[in-house]
């Protein structure tokens, strides 16, 4: 379980969409790579295609990290909105 601090949200959402940031950058870096075999042989041919495969798991990876991270965010800072209003409504 998460517990944090109200007035703590609006500084984590913000770490986090600074982690997204960093994610998507890290998910963008993959796109440079390409495997290629150094020879037609069936060893090297494997070793291209299973390293292509990996790359894009990582991909994949990273791309559902930086959405959790997004969802999570957005969570929070619904529930931060949700505390202010709540708080403004308790001082009327």
């Amino acid at each position: 379980m998460l517990k944090v601090d109200p007035e703590r949200i609006e500084v984590l959402v913000r770490e986090m969409r600074m982690l997204v940031d960093g994610v998507r950058e890290l998910e963008r870096s993959l796109d440079f790579y390409q495997v290629r075999a150094p020879a037609s042989d069936p060893v090297s041919t494997n070793v291209a295609q299973q390293s292509t495969v990996m790359i894009e798991h990582g991909r994949r990876y990273l791309a559902d990290w930086r959405q959790h991270l997004v969802t999570a965010a957005d969570a929070l800072e619904a529930q931060g909105r949700g505390y202010v209003t709540a708080d403004r409504n308790a001082r009327a």
